[in-house]
């Protein structure tokens, strides 16, 4: 079972596609939203839906989105994380 609370995406900066990994201590409610610089949600990809503790890797493909700025929450009962990344054409 992990110890930690962990978000971490991949390549970055990215080009179409890029994959996300998150480590659950415990299994709970878990919710990632992608932001663009504005704070504007551009995907809901994990809705609430109950994860079980260890690492989950998810893929999301931006194909039709432009380059620039974008910001990836992971959000639990137990937490939030956002990582920056970039996407680039």
């Amino acid at each position: 079972k992990p110890k930690t609370f962990h978000l971490r995406t991949y390549p970055n900066p990215f080009n179409t596609a890029i994959t996300i990994e998150f480590e659950l201590p415990n299994s709970e409610a878990t919710s990632i939203t992608v932001f663009d610089c504005t704070g504007r949600v551009v995907a809901r990809l994990i809705e609430g839906e109950r994860k079980e503790a260890r690492v989950h890797t998810i893929q999301w493909n931006a194909i039709d989105l432009a380059s620039g700025v974008y910001f990836v929450k992971l959000q639990t009962p137990s937490g939030v994380i956002t990582k920056k990344t970039i996407l680039i054409r």
